[in-house]
């Protein structure tokens, strides 16, 4: 019976990190969709308005749990790069009242030091986003170079090679 429960809550996990319909089409190779979306202070946040530097894009929210499990991973690398041409955009795509207000509590609790976007659903279809959480790592050119969907512990060792030969 404990298999069965537990089988159970990993398919209503997987199931719950789901995403809308896919729209858009952003595939390795291709130049990455610019968008413009809000910032946890309301400033406007454009993909374009970091040139030349490499960009680790992620889509997750705070109720996939994959996505805060990630979170330790991503602080690490944002320390790594922090003074180098490499940035974080995380964007959430949790939605509700308040978003922001929420969204920068949760920030502030789990010490996510990365810069987190607020989705208007637009970005995420341009990104063809079926699943939370979902990655893609852009040279300087904003070029699609990998594409990760979900995450598994240790992912900081592979993103951080990546992210060193496109600097």
């Amino acid at each position: 019976m404990k298999h069965i429960l537990l089988a159970v809550a990993l398919c209503l996990a997987v199931i719950s990190c789901q995403s809308k319909a896919p729209q858009g089409s952003a595939d390795i190779g291709q130049k990455a969709p610019d968008f413009t979306l809000k910032d946890l202070k309301g400033n406007d946040v454009s993909l374009s308005s970091f040139k030349n530097k490499v960009v680790l894009l992620e889509f997750w929210a705070t109720w996939c749990p994959p996505c805060r499990e990630s979170i330790p991973e991503l602080v690490a690398l944002n320390r790594k790069y922090i003074d180098k041409d490499a940035l974080i955009l995380a964007v959430s795509v949790d939605d509700g009242r308040n978003v922001a207000d929420k969204l920068t509590d949760f920030v502030s609790e789990h010490g996510i030091t990365y810069r987190v976007l607020i989705s208007d659903g637009g970005a995420d279809r341009l990104y063809n986003v079926t699943g939370i959480p979902m990655m893609f790592l852009l040279n300087r050119q904003h070029v699609i170079v990998k594409k990760y969907t979900g995450y598994s512990p240790g992912m900081f060792d592979e993103l951080s090679g990546q992210i060193d030969k496109l600097l």
